[in-house]
């Protein structure tokens, strides 16, 4: 049976990358668009009427265009982006919470921060990213968007999604969007911030040793919690709310 033709519900992730695009939110932008182009891919399939297909395919090459464009303008800020500092925590060492190893990075100019993490499949890789939002949000008054990029568990599938559904839920009460993205080519950890800021971890935020019992020093306060060996590299390039032309000049 074919679905009914909804352009509203099909084109809301559209609207919602042309809002965050007019905003500078470029990062999140990107995402919306990837997201809107494959629901109006799959939705072209389905549809029978001639004159629906013919909207459309006139909206798709419409927004193909407009996602090519910021997909160039991202990857070449990111071949741009030079390495700044390199951090090398060594095994079983304490002291290195998220807040101490990102909080300096983290200030009012930060609005937008994507997640690239492949594994959130055990209870502590949902602490850690807890605790980490916790930390942004603490730490980036005017913080809008946080996006989590992470493979699909097929085995709990249900439990990631009730746990990015609740964290929806948390931060949309205090004006921030949170989105999840399965995505299951993702292999490598990074986290970008709008502001140029790019830190990849070679453990992406699974830096700690595994707790064994709730009721141990590192359950609440981070800085107690032992660390496993672990290298991170802080890379910088222009931000990413600038338009094209403005960070093309800069780049070249």
């Amino acid at each position: 049976m074919k679905k009914s033709w909804n352009v509203h519900q099909d084109l809301n992730y559209i609207v919602r990358a042309e809002r965050c695009e007019k905003d500078g939110c470029i990062l999140e932008s990107q995402k919306l668009y990837e997201e809107g182009i494959n629901k109006l891919r799959n939705s072209l399939k389905e549809c029978i009427n001639p004159s629906n297909q013919e909207f459309y395919k006139t909206k798709l090459k419409q927004f193909e265009q407009k996602a090519h464009m910021l997909n160039k303008h991202i990857e070449k800020a990111i071949t741009k982006s030079q390495l700044v500092e390199q951090v090398f925590i060594p095994q079983d060492v304490r002291g290195h919470s998220f807040r101490k190893i990102f909080e300096r990075f983290l200030n009012e100019s930060v609005a937008e921060v994507h997640i690239y993490e492949p594994f959130m499949e055990i209870e502590q890789h949902f602490k850690n990213l807890v605790c980490f939002i916790e930390v942004l949000v603490k730490s980036c008054p005017n913080l809008q968007f946080i996006r989590l990029i992470t493979k699909r568990d097929p085995r709990l599938t249900s439990h990631q999604l009730r746990i990015f559904q609740g964290l929806k839920g948390d931060l949309a009460s205090g004006g921030v969007s949170f989105n999840h993205q399965f995505n299951s080519t993702v292999r490598e950890s990074k986290i970008m911030f709008n502001n140029g800021m790019i830190i990849k971890s070679s453990r992406g935020l699974h830096i700690y040793h595994i707790q064994s019992s709730p009721y141990r020093l590192g359950s609440f306060d981070y800085d107690f919690l032992q660390c496993l060996k672990t290298e991170i590299r802080i890379y910088r390039t222009i931000p990413f709310r600038y338009s094209f032309n403005e960070t093309d000049e800069e780049l070249d």
